[in-house]
């Protein structure tokens, strides 16, 4: 095979290419290849690797921000934590407050209840003297009222003076309460005035009002069914908290102290370590209002008016009324079919109209209403068919 050559554009001369002429040029050609591929290959590589910077970058930036995101939930829910355990740490510590008050409460009240018990038993020793004291009480009052009646007033020396011996007990009443209770008002009831004997008005330490206490006193051997109804009214009258009896015959033989009716039955020994016992319940009861007074809304107050004593006396007197309404009805139908017949109607509509809202006050204010007995429709509606037949 011949050997390759050139040819000189200029003079023509041809010239033969051997390796030994040819091999720097080679040379030359394979460096500026190398090279420019070198180039390319550190271009390639640069640019890989700003992709590869930018990638990354961009998955740091979004994992930067999920993680952002991921933090502020979890700081959001931490602080919802927190403050959800804090409401249940102050509803509790708020309950436990209130369920050592009313046991501290409770405890109180059984304990001056006790103490009272305990120091009417002492004092049973000393009741002859009291009957001594109020015998000389009693002489006084008929010395004194024979000045004015000397023949009636022998009369009643020898029989014994019912009416004497009740306002000696009276009095006495009043100056007990008053010994013991120097800071309360102690306020007898005019004679001639519808009510009980005498009202004490309770006050706090600070002087205020806190309650008021109805005395009644009786100096009888036999008991009567209608002292109840009458101080309960006299209670409703004066809107006394508590009403006490003071009696010398019980209920039942044998007992000293009982709870009936709503009213408080006691001996006379018992009165003053009964209202010992009772008066710091109305004093506790003055505080909490007191506590509270000034944060309560309108529909509280009603709230706390119909679930109170007051409102419930109310309805128990309007209770009363219809059952004496009743009564008299059924008198008068056996005589007057024409004026029962009207009547009978409207007092339908008084007690379906009071039922109602009773009924609604009840849906208002729930089971904090307790239920009256006797204040059911259809048992007075039975009752009266029952003694047609």
């Amino acid at each position: 095979m011949p050997e390759p050559f050139i040819k000189c554009p200029k003079c023509g001369a041809e010239f033969t290419l051997t390796d030994s002429a040819v091999a720097p040029v080679r040379e030359s050609e394979r460096r500026r290849y190398e090279a420019l591929l070198e180039e390319q290959r550190r271009r390639v590589a640069a640019e890989t690797e700003e992709k590869a910077r930018k990638a990354r970058e961009e998955a740091l930036s979004a994992k930067d921000a999920e993680l952002a995101a991921a933090k502020e939930q979890l700081e959001t829910k931490e602080r919802k934590l927190a403050e959800a355990q804090r409401d249940q740490a102050e509803a509790l510590k708020l309950k436990t407050s209130l369920e050592e008050r009313q046991r501290e409460l409770d405890l109180r009240i059984q304990k001056g209840i006790q103490e009272g018990i305990e120091a009417a038993r002492e004092n049973a020793r000393k009741d002859a003297e009291e009957a001594f004291s109020m015998s000389i009480r009693e002489r006084d009052l008929l010395i004194g009222s024979l000045r004015t009646q000397i023949d009636e007033m022998k009369k009643r020396a020898e029989q014994g003076s019912q009416q004497a011996q009740g306002e000696v007990q009276e009095l006495a009443l009043e100056e007990a309460l008053t010994a013991e209770f120097p800071f309360d008002l102690v306020e007898p009831v005019e004679k001639g005035v519808r009510g009980a004997d005498c009202i004490q008005r309770v006050r706090s330490e600070t002087g205020q009002i806190a309650g008021s206490i109805l005395w009644e006193s009786k100096r009888t051997k036999n008991w009567s069914g209608d002292w109840l109804p009458k101080l309960k009214a006299d209670q409703r009258a004066c809107s006394a908290d508590i009403a006490i009896l003071a009696t010398q015959a019980m209920p039942r033989a044998g007992e000293e102290l009982m709870f009936q009716d709503g009213i408080w039955i006691c001996t006379f020994a018992l009165a003053v370590p009964l209202a010992r016992a009772l008066r710091p319940m109305l004093v506790e009861i003055a505080r909490s209002r007191q506590v509270t007074s000034g944060q309560k809304t309108k529909t509280e107050m009603i709230y706390a008016y119909l679930t109170g004593s007051q409102f419930r006396a109310r309805v128990e007197a309007i209770v009363e009324a219809f059952r004496s309404m009743q009564n008299e009805l059924q008198t008068e139908k056996r005589t007057m079919t024409k004026l029962w017949a009207k009547r009978e109607k409207e007092l339908e509509k008084v007690l379906e109209a009071t039922s109602g809202m009773y009924g609604d006050l009840q849906g208002i204010a729930g089971s904090s209403i307790p239920e009256l007995e006797g204040f059911d429709l259809a048992q007075l509606t039975d009752g009266g068919t029952d003694a047609d037949e």
